[in-house]
């Protein structure tokens, strides 16, 4: 693979590379580095483990998996307490998932919308728990193969009668399933009845209304028809992240309770049978869950808006496709066959969602709508089902309450954060306060002063609040009979003016959970509430003060409502102090004006309104448009942009479903978003479609050039005088990691003689701190761009500074399939931050043992519809509570020095088109609802980087918006964490590396083979001059015209900036986590030859690294392949090898060492076991015996003398005998005698050596071996008597006497085919091979058989290629494969015939 964009001009360079490396020289930086001892000191954090495996991590998840069900779970309905069961019933289990559950198997992988098959099925679970479970209907599930939804009730009579004996209650498991690239249908194939009440399902022509995938299909209803018909007791378990619309069930009287499952995972189960059984649940819904999916504001602009194209709704197009004003669809094969324009690089089209619900997003809206009605400024009218906005407030009645009360029961199933209990608890609120200990009370005078914040744009300076958290104590005290936890939900009703910045009635601003209580037990919690929460963003003035682009809070009072749920009834008894509700207020005498963001301090204004460039008619190619709002202007008719619903008036700005117009553009807007789509510094090539490559010398879209009006422009003058690159070595043979493969890619390589910092001197080393820049100086400009371009799951390795390559992978809820988690909205469910912490600890934990550095999770986007196919994947509907479980659960995983990938960016909430989606919202609901969650990972969870999503803020792609990656995240929010692009298989059409870096996203998630390289070349030799007016040398140049081989080269100083502080951005984010595999990256074993021992002789060596690590660490120690010699042992805890080996030899093996439980380390080592007796030099040779002539042989051992063992003696082993004539001293080991039979013989010659015995002390060994052996032999007397055996195998070989020669019979070629040929026949399957399909190599392998082999020698052969045949797998295997080894055993055979043809010729 070459690196297309910078081929030319090295091919250019690599003339002088080579003419340098013939001279004898090498390009080196002329600017000297700073030594690392000259540097500022670095501060390496070091990660252990909690467990010691993998098994015990994952027992871990799993107790935990069923802790955040036994929290997360939420009850919906409980009717006459049927709830809990005493866990001894006889019960049956119903559901076509019930046996394989949506989201409850570790085999599920990380992009999986549900599982392979539960690790355990719920009628599993309820057995496991003690009740007797209907095992013929158990039995019958499992082998229904029925999609979800698809009921069955036509069972047999066997199934049917079984039910009567397991009646004592019905369990019916409900699931609906979405994943990516998989939103939940709003169209499918079966249709309602005459009498459906819903609001706007889809209707087609012939008047057919459909039902959406939420809702009860028909056979689930009548399996429930059919349950309720049998069993007193019907409980539902719905096993879904997605709401569903279950109001039929809620009514129905025969179902006695309802509760809610979610994704389990696996060890869930165990949570919920914990709550059958007596615990007390405490999850909360962290969706509004409506009667009617179709009134939601969301429902007319989500996915592909085919649920809207229909006779019902008013011109609505039925689709979200964007065209050109001449009704040229963009991406269609007619708008890229146009020339002119600039989108017909993206096959992929244009499409686009409108927010037009604004803030009131799930909750928000239904309790304003309902708040509305209450005061009276809305009129609901039962009858008709009508609401209708009143010129003036009718002001609270006992009418109004009662409206708004009829409205919200109709509408509202269950509301965001609800959740029933088995016991009941009081909430009374303890004040307010501004420290956490509740010492200090909230003033009550100038409130607005001590929440304001201020920024002075002229002189920067900055004046934070003095007061940005509030906090509110709650005693809940359980009032009822059975203990149990409860969550305490804080929010708040500020100051609404008619007209003015828009309020919900409610919003979420804190929460806080108790521990269990038992019955009649109390505890005070703390409500943290960031003062920022309770504020609105004011984008457009809308309350008329002259101040927009900052937080403010209008004067007022401010409630703050301690709650269940989000639904607050205005009949309630405010002043109970014996119900779960209880408020606290402030009041605001005047506006209070948040400028600075709360948590970086950073100065806030708006970056994605009107005033950040709003298309107006006059668009120019290059305008920098990042207005977030689709305006009237930016429309083909001037008048169509999108209609954002207003408090003042509900009911006629509620969204519509959009029409053509909505969708149809003025060219020029999207040629100028086509434009930033396709920017590159050079041309970009055309791509090659197999492939995904560039070819190179082609041209498809013309360069750009840097404007001085970019954000991004840089100037000479803007460029650090310290600031210079390595030239280093050309390797035309480099390999680069990305995403655990290897590519070859020739690239300019640093030198670690040149480069004395190295990556682990950088840990802790502040981002300003100039170490960085020498460290980076060290560095070439290819690898500077390597480590943004190959960020597909991992990091380069710069082997020059240490650094390794870090590993990364995907998967929210199931890491690499290590561990299938309850999903994200269960967790969410908890309101617990604790076990949210505690989750991504362990993730963390398994991450290390993965052998995995980042983890492409948590997701922090949220639910803006129940159909969106990724809701598991993500914690709530509401932004702030997201937020807190996001940042908990990043908190925990990187602390384990696990670098986190929140993703995916913000407004990725559906899958339909998501690769190129339009989001259209206005700034205050970007930053109170959507980017909220992602702006508590980034700050409080402090997440080290993020993943951007594939789809756009208005008309910009997410990853070239330079107000969203520079001036929201880096800027206002104060992160320093990198971004990654999501998969670039997504992004080739839309984003270049180049626009990329400019914008401030870092990193690119490299898909092979889609990708796209940095521009540029570094040139050593040109000048520049700084702004101070030095000379310095070296820039990256840039060739706009890949197709010209004359056009001048460019410098850029903007090039080089931005290339190098991405690079920069990555590394210092590397630098303090597990990336530095704890500071043991140039740590390694050498390894090589152990010192050698004999055999039966006491052994020690070590292999421990004791010696390289640091403090705190330790090292266990594994053999991965190969052997000791037997005899031997490793201690895994200290490396040390101990033992007696049993026999000689060398023996090659593999150490495996794990240090601090997971940086993995390997060396390869030998040790040589000599033989313990030897034969001396001055012996007959055992291989020359001749019958009748003397022999002689001495055998010798050097440890085992008289010297060291008390007695020694020579002998045979049992069994065993030598040759015929021949007989070995007992005392001297010598072998003699006259042999008397021709052969060869083999002999096992036994050493019997005796220590100690009668009392006596004996002598020591001679010592230690190189100093590392000691054998120590000696003993101090007493009884104890020890024997040692040293065998030795001795092979004799004896001629016949010279006198008598022996004339062997030799057989023919025709004996030979007759011999294989039976041979052949008890072949197992022989006859699959006849004698002539190996005939020809036969007669090859024994052409020169004749009088060279006895009949002997020949058998042994055909036995010898029987056995391999046999070994391969008979005649009846592979034939080509079995003639292959019948072939090599024939050639060995021919060659056995040279030899015994030359031997018979010698003799």
């Amino acid at each position: 693979m070459q690196k297309l964009k910078k081929g030319k001009r090295r091919a250019a360079s690599l003339a002088a590379v080579a003419l340098a490396m013939v001279m004898g020289t090498s390009l080196v930086a002329s600017t000297p580095f700073a030594s690392a001892d000259e540097s500022s000191e670095s501060s390496l954090t070091k990660y252990y483990t909690d467990f010691n495996s993998m098994e015990e991590a994952k027992t871990a998840a799993e107790d935990l998996t069923r802790e955040i069900v036994a929290e997360g779970a939420s009850l919906l309905k409980n009717k006459d307490n049927a709830l809990p069961m005493n866990g001894s019933e006889w019960v049956s289990v119903f559901g076509v998932r019930s046996d394989n559950l949506i989201g409850a198997s570790d085999s599920a992988g990380a992009f999986s919308g549900s599982s392979s098959g539960s690790d355990e099925t719920v009628a599993d679970a309820l057995e496991h728990a003690g009740f007797k479970v209907n095992p013929t209907l158990k039995n019958f599930y499992s082998l229904d193969n029925s999609e979800i939804g698809r009921e069955v009730t036509d069972f047999s009579g066997q199934v049917d009668s079984s039910t009567k004996l397991y009646n004592d209650a019905g369990f019916i498991v409900l699931s609906r399933e979405g994943g990516e690239g998989s939103d939940a249908s709003r169209v499918t194939d079966q249709t309602v009845g005459e009498d459906d009440e819903h609001k706007a399902l889809y209707t087609d022509d012939e008047g057919n209304t459909y039902k959406h995938y939420l809702m009860l299909t028909d056979e689930e209803q009548e399996l429930i028809d059919y349950v309720t018909s049998r069993f007193n007791k019907v409980i539902i378990l719905t096993n879904t992240s997605n709401a569903m619309e279950i109001e039929e069930l809620e009514n129905n009287p025969k179902i006695s309770a309802i509760l809610h499952i979610g994704r389990p995972g696996v060890g869930g189960l165990k949570g919920m049978t914990d709550i059958l059984t007596g615990l007390s649940p405490s999850g909360g819904l962290v969706d509004e869950w409506m009667s009617d999916f179709t009134t939601d504001p969301t429902w007319y602009n989500f996915g592909s808006n085919n649920q809207t194209g229909d006779a019902t709704v008013d011109n609505g197009a039925g689709s979200n496709a964007y065209m050109r004003e001449d009704g040229v669809v963009v991406g269609s094969s007619e708008d890229q066959a146009n020339e002119d324009s600039y989108t017909a690089y993206d096959t992929e089209g244009y499409h686009g969602v409108d927010y037009e619900e604004g803030i009131y997003l799930g909750y928000k809206y239904y309790e304003t709508v309902y708040t509305e009605i209450a005061l009276g400024n809305l009129s609901y009218d039962v009858a008709s089902d009508t609401l209708t906005e009143n010129a003036t407030s009718k002001g609270q009645t006992d009418e109004s309450l009662n409206a708004a009360e009829a409205w919200w029961e109709k509408y509202v199933l269950y509301p965001f954060g609800y959740g029933l209990n088995y016991t009941t608890f009081s909430f009374n609120a303890g004040g307010i306060y501004t420290d956490e200990g509740c010492n200090t009370a909230l003033a009550s005078e100038n409130l607005a002063q001590l929440f304001s914040s201020s920024y002075n744009s002229e002189t920067g300076d900055k004046t934070p609040a003095e007061i940005e958290k509030i906090y509110v104590p709650v005693t809940v005290t359980n009032t009822g009979d059975v203990a149990g936890k409860k969550t305490v939900q804080a929010y708040v009703s500020a100051p609404y003016i008619k007209g003015g910045i828009e309020k919900a009635a409610v919003s979420l601003v804190g929460f806080a959970k108790t521990d269990v209580l038992q019955p009649g037990q109390s505890q005070t919690v703390v409500v943290s509430i960031n003062v920022q929460d309770m504020a609105s963003w004011d984008y457009d003035d809308a309350n008329g003060n002259d101040v927009q682009g900052c937080y403010e809070m209008d004067a007022g009072d401010y409630t703050i409502r301690l709650m269940e749920d989000s639904h607050y009834d205005y009949k309630t008894d405010v002043a109970s102090e014996t119900d779960a509700y209880d408020e606290v207020t402030f009041n605001l005498d005047q506006t209070a004006y948040l400028e600075l963001d709360d948590y970086s301090h950073g100065a806030l204004s708006n970056l994605f309104s009107e005033e950040n460039g709003s298309a107006d008619g006059t668009t120019e190619i290059g305008d920098h448009d990042y207005n977030n709002i689709r305006t009237d202007e930016m429309m083909a008719d001037g008048e169509s942009g999108m209609t954002i619903i207003s408090r003042a008036n509900l009911v006629s700005s509620f969204p519509e479903a959009p029409t053509t117009a909505d969708l149809t553009f003025q060219s020029e807007v999207l040629d100028n978003i086509g434009y930033w789509d396709n920017f590159s510094v050079t041309d970009r090539q055309e791509i090659d479609s197999n492939t995904g490559v560039e070819i190179p010398g082609t041209s498809e879209y013309p360069a750009s050039a840097d404007k001085e009006s970019d954000p991004w422009y840089t100037t000479y003058e803007d460029i650090p005088t310290s600031w210079t690159q390595a030239t280093g070595v050309y390797d035309e043979h480099h390999m680069v990691q990305n995403n655990r493969t290897e590519l070859e890619f020739p690239m300019y390589v640093s030198q670690a003689s040149e480069s004395p910092i190295k990556f682990k001197d950088m840990a802790g080393v502040a981002l300003d701190d100039e170490k960085w820049d020498q460290f980076l100086n060290q560095l070439t400009w290819d690898e500077l761009c390597t480590i943004i371009e190959f960020g597909g799951y991992s990091t380069v390795d710069i082997g020059s500074v240490g650094k390794l390559k870090s590993e990364d992978s995907d998967g929210p809820n199931n890491w690499d399939s290590s561990h299938c988690w309850a999903s994200e909205d269960m967790i969410g469910a908890t309101f617990n931050t604790e076990l949210a912490n505690k989750q991504g600890t362990i993730m963390g934990n398994i991450g290390l043992l993965l052998g995995r550095n980042g983890w492409y999770a948590p997701g922090a986007d949220i639910h803006r519809s129940p159909f969106s196919g990724r809701n598991n994947e993500y914690y709530s509907q509401d932004g702030l509570h997201s937020g807190y479980m996001v940042a908990s659960v990043i908190q925990g995983a990187q602390s384990k020095g696990i670098i986190c990938y929140v993703k995916h960016c913000f407004m990725n909430d559906q899958e339909t088109n998501r690769g190129n989606l339009f989001t259209w919202a206005d700034e205050q609901t970007i930053r109170e609802n959507y980017c909220k969650a992602f702006q508590m990972a980034l700050q409080e969870g402090g997440s080290k980087a993020a993943m951007m999503g594939y789809g756009r803020l208005g008309g910009w792609s997410n990853t070239n918006n330079y107000n969203l990656n520079t001036r929201l995240y880096h800027e206002q929010w104060g992160t320093m964490a990198y971004f990654v692009t999501d998969g670039y298989i997504g992004w080739a059409n839309r984003t270049d590396p180049d626009m990329m870096v400019r914008a401030g996203n870092q990193m690119e998630l490299y898909t092979t083979p889609f990708v796209e390289y940095l521009s540029g070349e570094w040139d050593p030799d040109y000048e520049w001059t700084a702004s101070d007016g030095t000379k310095h040398k070296g820039m990256v140049m840039l060739d706009t015209d890949a197709t010209d081989d004359t056009n001048e080269l460019i410098a850029s100083p903007t090039q080089w900036y931005c290339v190098r502080q991405a690079a920069k951005a990555i590394l210092y984010q590397l630098a303090d986590t597990s990336a530095q595999f704890n500071g043991y990256s140039e740590a390694n074993p050498t390894g090589g030859a152990l010192v050698s021992g004999m055999q039966k002789v006491s052994y020690e060596a070590s292999v421990s690294v004791e010696s390289l690590l640091s403090a705190g660490s330790t090292a266990t120690y594994e053999i991965t392949e190969g052997s000791l010699p037997a005899g031997l042992e490793l201690d895994k805890n200290t490396g040390a090898i101990t033992g007696t080996p049993e026999a000689a030899g060398t023996y090659n093996f593999t150490v495996e060492f794990m240090i601090d439980g997971w940086v993995d380390k390997t060396a390869s080592y030998s040790i040589v076991i000599e033989e313990a007796i030897t034969i001396n030099e001055d012996s007959d040779s055992l291989s020359e015996l001749k019958v009748g002539e003397d022999f002689y042989a001495l055998l010798e051992s050097e440890e085992f003398t008289t010297e060291n063992y008390t007695e020694i003696s020579w002998g045979v082993a049992p069994g065993s005998s030598l040759p015929a004539g021949l007989t070995i001293n007992a005392e001297t080991g010598e072998i003699t005698g006259v042999p008397t039979e021709a052969g060869t013989f083999t002999t096992t010659i036994r050493l019997t050596a005796t220590q100690g015995g009668g009392g006596g002390g004996s002598k020591g060994s001679k010592g230690s071996k190189n100093g590392v052996q000691t054998f120590d032999f000696g003993n101090k007397g007493g009884d104890t008597t020890t024997t040692t055996e040293v065998d030795l195998v001795l092979t004799f070989v004896i001629a016949p006497s010279s006198e008598q020669p022996e004339e062997p019979t030799y057989v023919t070629s025709d004996q030979v085919k007759q011999m294989i040929e039976e041979a052949l026949k008890g072949v197992s399957g022989g006859e699959s091979i006849s004698v002539e399909e190996i005939q020809s190599m036969i007669d090859e392998a024994i052409a020169k058989v004749d009088g060279g082999l006895t009949e002997a020698e020949v058998q042994a052969l055909i036995d010898a290629a029987i056995a391999d045949i046999e070994t391969s797998g008979g005649c009846s295997g592979n034939i080509g494969s079995t003639l292959a080894v019948v072939g090599a055993s024939f050639a060995l055979a021919a060659a056995a015939v040279v030899i015994a043809k030359s031997r018979k010729k010698n003799n």
